[in-house]
């Protein structure tokens, strides 16, 4: 029954290290996210799209060549018998009401304001995401961790109730449920190794790469690490009130994170732009009411010769047309006016939108603002209160299964509870980390380095 409690003890550590581990950091996989992750580079290039119709969206229409033949004579199909058969060239070009064209570049702008905005919302969210998996990566190393030394201890009591029983003094049966024990410990190492694999391969999505390419180490970082225990282990709570949370917040106050967040969040900020671009849109609806105008200039070669007054032949002249066209708006109400209220309606859909929108960041920013609050007050009373009890507990347990006056029972439920608590702990470390990153998404910037 040892041995397989020492297998157990070996293949903990061993399974939680990563073949070929290397040296990296998260700040070296959000660099490389940054140039390799196709949902980035897609926003990007989406946003480089945007921009570059702002030119086009304020040029003038292209001038037309025109180019024909006219009052060209079917019976005979020749230039030169009649006066007014002309072979003719021209250009035309359109006219945009004043005023028009610097809409159109004004909407084209802000639509590609609101595309980089939109840009920036998408590396926050894979830069989010790769936090999220860097934390629960670390989660499952300290868990593993955890397990380790718990089966260290439970090595130990395996040694003294196989010591007790060979000496006549224990009972098998103590022997069998340590072993058992060790048998639920490793299941529970399983578990996090597997877990491990899917979020290695979450980070290697993310990073645009196979599946089975290793995942560095994940070493959380001094600063995360202070914020989220030190100050609240260092720190008295709120109150003395049932249920009050730690002092000492990292964060600045919830109204200013607020303000912070309907500022800057790339989502608000498309958003703002894209109000902005549907009353230029509104505004140039109004506008289609007033008439472009086609102006073109043409010339016509005639050949042949006519007679003059005199009797005398002489070259026909050549002629130069020059028209001036302007619509008639005889579908003002069926085609402008539909538009100019179609325009309305949709600049009022989208200022709702950005308005339920802030409303939405505020309350966000509010959950995750309580819950970063609950984890620290949770890393506080396990830090100073219940993992110290714990441990005392399982130390006075082990004396007295040493000493004969306990039973191995107690002692290993007052295991049980530590290595519970140990993973609750780092469970609620990692929680810390993972608000913290869905925040800084949320908010528009990062909070914590």
């Amino acid at each position: 029954m040892p041995r397989l409690l020492v297998a157990v003890l070996v293949a903990i550590p061993t399974m939680g290290e990563p073949a070929h581990a290397q040296a990296d950091s998260l700040a070296g996989l959000l660099a490389l996210a940054g140039s390799v992750n196709p949902s980035i580079k897609a926003a990007n290039d989406l946003a480089v799209a945007a921009r570059a119709r702002v030119r086009s969206a304020g040029a003038r229409p292209d001038p037309m060549l025109m180019l024909g033949a006219i009052n060209v004579p079917v019976s005979s199909l020749n230039f030169s018998d009649e006066d007014m058969t002309m072979k003719m060239v021209g250009i035309g070009q359109n006219l945009p009401y004043p005023g028009k064209l610097a809409l159109r570049r004004r909407i084209s702008e802000l639509q590609a304001v609101a595309a980089e905005a939109a840009s920036d919302g998408v590396r926050l969210a894979v830069v989010r995401d790769i936090k999220t998996a860097w934390y629960e990566l670390e989660y499952t190393h300290a868990a593993l961790e955890v397990a380790r030394r718990n089966g260290a201890i439970l090595a130990g009591v395996s040694n003294v109730a196989t010591a007790r029983y060979s000496t006549g003094v224990g009972m098998q049966q103590e022997v069998l449920r340590a072993t058992l024990e060790a048998t639920r410990l490793n299941e529970s190492a399983n578990a996090l190794l597997e877990g491990r694999a899917a979020v290695a391969a979450r980070i290697n999505e993310l990073l645009d790469r196979p599946t089975e390419t290793p995942v560095p180490k994940p070493l959380l970082s001094p600063v995360m690490l202070r914020a989220a225990v030190d100050s609240g282990s260092s720190s008295g709570f709120v109150s003395r009130e049932l249920g009050a949370t730690v002092a000492g917040s990292p964060l600045p106050a919830l109204a200013e994170l607020q303000t912070l967040a309907v500022e800057i969040n790339p989502n608000l900020r498309a958003k703002a732009a894209m109000v902005a671009a549907s009353k230029a849109e509104l505004e140039l609806a109004r506008k289609e009411y007033l008439p472009d105008i086609d102006v073109s200039l043409q010339y016509g070669q005639r050949s042949g010769s006519m007679m003059t007054p005199e009797g005398d032949r002489t070259p026909r002249s050549d002629m130069i047309s020059a028209v001036v066209s302007i619509p008639i708006p005889i579908q003002r109400k069926n085609k402008q006016s539909a538009e100019v209220a179609a325009t309305r309606a949709t600049a009022s859909s989208v200022l709702s939108e950005q308005r339920a929108a802030q409303n939405q960041i505020r309350a966000e920013v509010a959950r995750l603002y309580s819950d970063i609050s609950h984890q620290r007050t949770l890393l506080a009373l396990f830090v100073r209160a219940v993992i110290p009890q714990g441990r005392a507990s399982v130390a006075a347990a082990m004396a007295n299964y040493q000493a004969g006056r306990g039973d191995l029972t107690s002692l290993l439920a007052a295991q049980t509870a530590v290595f519970d608590l140990e993973l609750g702990y780092q469970r609620a470390l990692a929680d810390f980390g993972q608000k913290m990153a869905e925040l800084e998404s949320v908010v528009g910037k990062e909070l914590i380095p």
